[in-house]
């Protein structure tokens, strides 16, 4: 329920006294609410659940809302990621589950336990359908150095060999630049499987999809956790033709996006939060959902 003055207010309508309590909220825009919108919801919605006495409360948030602000990279620039962690700490939270954080220093940003889980794991089932299994033909790439072991991880588990790549933003300019960290004959003619953790307006990504091309890759795969696909991205998937396909989990609501881009392909990990959540439910351990693979469906 929303004021006049756009104030959120939120009431718990049953009894959870003494309960395990589990809120599933992403950390995105959507037709209901801008991020902040549903961060404040999430915070209100947290202390109403300390306030009537629950056991635990776990946020499952497969997007964590202001992970790209996770260091003072500049002077008198906030720390906005770890000021959002204060937040989610002071209104009750006891726990949180995300999923493939921009930046692994962000669970230090914490007192209580985090658990980050992997998308990975589902997405490489898709990856598998196409054939690219010990397939030579194929090579996959980051578009950050910060992605070196996610990159390298899964293209150990496929079988295929991985390549860096060096996206810098020009501080005066905000011009991209992305540089191929190997010999660029290393995937002339070979088909790309570009694996990034988020992908907003699809600018490093497309910068990084331009740069295989010059070095005479026949193909581009992207492969994205979290598709927040904001302002022209839909319209940069549509028309880059060496982009042939792009795998996006629904940590984000897809629906709008899957109509409007024929290469979009939806890997649902509704699952694997399951799984975690009944783990954590059960007192079993998180090792086979971090390190094994789950075969999902897929939209």
């Amino acid at each position: 329920e929303k004021f006049s003055n756009t104030e959120c207010r939120v009431e718990v309508l049953e009894n959870i006294r003494s309960n395990n309590v589990f809120i599933f909220q992403t950390g995105s825009f959507s037709q209901q609410g801008t991020v902040n919108d549903h961060l404040m919801e999430l915070l209100i919605l947290i202390d109403a659940a300390r306030r009537s006495h629950a056991a635990s409360i776990t946020v499952v948030m497969p997007c964590y809302p202001y992970g790209r602000q996770d260091k003072k990279d500049r002077p008198r620039a906030p720390l906005s990621g770890r000021l959002v962690a204060n937040l989610l700490e002071t209104a009750g939270a006891t726990r949180l589950m995300l999923m493939d954080l921009h930046a692994a220093q962000i669970q230090g940003f914490f007192n209580i336990p985090v658990d980050n889980l992997h998308a990975i794991n589902v997405m490489i089932d898709p990856l598998r359908s196409l054939g690219v299994q010990h397939n030579p033909q194929y090579v996959m790439c980051s578009p950050h150095t910060s992605g070196a072991r996610r990159c390298f991880s899964t293209a150990k588990k496929l079988g295929i060999r991985a390549f860096l790549m060096d996206t810098q933003k020009d501080k005066v300019t905000g011009q991209r630049v992305t540089e191929f960290l190997a010999d660029p004959s290393e995937v002339q003619g070979k088909r790309c499987i570009l694996l990034d953790d988020l992908a907003d307006s699809l600018g490093t990504a497309i910068g990084a999809i331009n740069e295989l091309g010059q070095c005479g890759a026949k193909e581009v795969i992207l492969v994205v956790t979290h598709g927040i696909f904001s302002g022209p991205a839909i319209d940069r998937v549509n028309g880059c033709a060496l982009l042939t396909k792009v795998f996006v989990s629904n940590s984000l609501p897809q629906e709008l996006n899957a109509r409007s881009c024929p290469k979009l392909e939806v890997v649902d990990v509704s699952e694997l939060l399951a799984r975690a959540v009944r783990c954590m439910q059960t007192g079993r351990g998180f090792g086979a959902l971090f390190h094994g693979s789950h075969r999902l469906r897929t939209s």
